[in-house]
């Protein structure tokens, strides 16, 4: 295997990468994850660059309860640690080996300042990072979750009201939330209760489809606890000018998530003075009329999935080849080679990809993909990048 890689590189010199890593299979699991970072250090070296420039890492394991703590403690993990990034593990058996890695980079490293953040608050913990250039901070929030025994309603409940009060602490609010990844463990019974309890935490704080809700996936996934049910990622962005960020929308091909009652925007542009990023949401095999579409046919899903999100960039003002990396999440881990297949017929067979093991949230959808597409040229009324 090699590590794969995508960059931005714009006219102003700030760089960004996307960068995704599965090992040699056939190894233990602690000489998987020296392979992948033995190959990670090799690709940052090849770019000319070193751990610093690093900003957020999110490892897929295949079995959290005894792989957890070993990643955790590995030299590879420390190191990026001690150089300021911050980082996810999930269980989401990868389509390759037993750990995968996806890092985020941003070079030089002497453009931004960074510092770490924590949330905490009763049963809440997490870590986070912040990056800047003095027009704009990046809040990478990972792994925040709830260690209390409680439904996963409850759970979300606890997660996001911590999230609010982070950032409430900064002047910010649940508006300046970007992006958001949920990780629902058992999601055929426990998504309701998470989507519920989201659904309540944005009414009661205003977010609503005029004020725009964030862009998401919710999926299978899990930590190394077996009574946590829930575990968010999200991205908070503080010194957006009004019209930067925008709703996506396709609805000729998928129809506005409000009409099934959840809250996330199908996706979000953001724009830049230099260049402008597409948070693809998780999007499966739906039609415009909110139905799963294609039942029991993985073939036919995957393409109009790919339809799905190349209506969506297209409408914005990009495409699947300006994806800067994708995460494909299966139901069915068998028919990876089949999807695999399809892919690299598409512009996606360059893009920097993990295919995962994770349920959508419709037993129905046998397949979705979810990432972050970025662009040059951007407005100049806005700061740079």
């Amino acid at each position: 295997m090699s590590p794969s890689v995508r960059t931005l590189s714009p006219g102003n010199g700030t760089r960004e990468h996307f960068i995704t890593v599965s090992p040699q299979p056939g190894k233990s699991f602690p000489e998987q994850v020296e392979d992948v970072f033995d190959q990670y250090r090799s690709a940052l070296a090849s770019l000319g660059m070193d751990l610093d420039s690093g900003v957020y890492a999110t490892f897929y394991v295949s079995d959290a309860a005894n792989q957890e703590e070993v990643l955790r403690d590995s030299e590879g993990f420390r190191a990026m640690g001690e150089a300021g990034m911050v980082a996810s593990v999930i269980q989401q058996m990868p389509g390759i080996g037993k750990v995968a890695l996806l890092a985020y980079h941003i070079e030089p490293a002497t453009v931004v300042h960074r510092a770490p953040v924590q949330l905490n608050g009763g049963a809440v913990s997490g870590t986070g990072t912040m990056v800047g250039n003095g027009a704009y901070e990046f809040y990478f929030l990972k792994n925040i979750l709830s260690d209390g025994n409680r439904e996963s309603g409850g759970q979300t409940t606890d997660i996001l009201s911590s999230l609010t009060a982070f950032c409430e602490s900064r002047g910010l609010s649940l508006r300046d939330v970007v992006r958001t990844w949920f990780y629902v463990h058992d999601i055929d019974n426990n998504y309701h209760g998470m989507s519920t309890a989201r659904n309540a935490t944005f009414d009661r704080h205003g977010i609503t489809v005029e004020t725009g809700f964030p862009a998401s996936t919710a999926i299978e996934g899990r930590s190394c606890s077996a009574a946590t049910s829930v575990l968010l990622d999200a991205l908070v962005v503080k010194g957006l000018q009004p019209g930067q960020m925008a709703r996506m929308e396709a609805t000729t091909h998928m129809n506005p998530t409000v009409e099934y009652n959840v809250t996330f925007e199908r996706g979000i542009r953001m724009t830049y003075g230099d260049r402008r990023h597409f948070f693809v949401s998780g999007t499966a095999s739906i039609s415009n009329k909110g139905e799963v579409v294609h039942k029991g046919d993985i073939v036919k899903q995957t393409e109009r999935t790919l339809e799905n999100i190349d209506a969506l960039l297209g409408n914005a003002g990009a495409g699947l080849g300006d994806m800067g990396y994708a995460a494909v999440y299966l139901r069915d881990m068998a028919d990876r080679d089949t999807v695999q297949d399809l892919l690299d017929k598409t512009p996606l067979r360059d893009v920097p990809l993990h295919m995962v093991h994770g349920k959508v949230c419709r037993p129905g959808w046998l397949i979705e993909i979810d990432g972050i597409a970025f662009k040059d040229g951007g407005n100049p009324e806005y700061a740079n990048f």
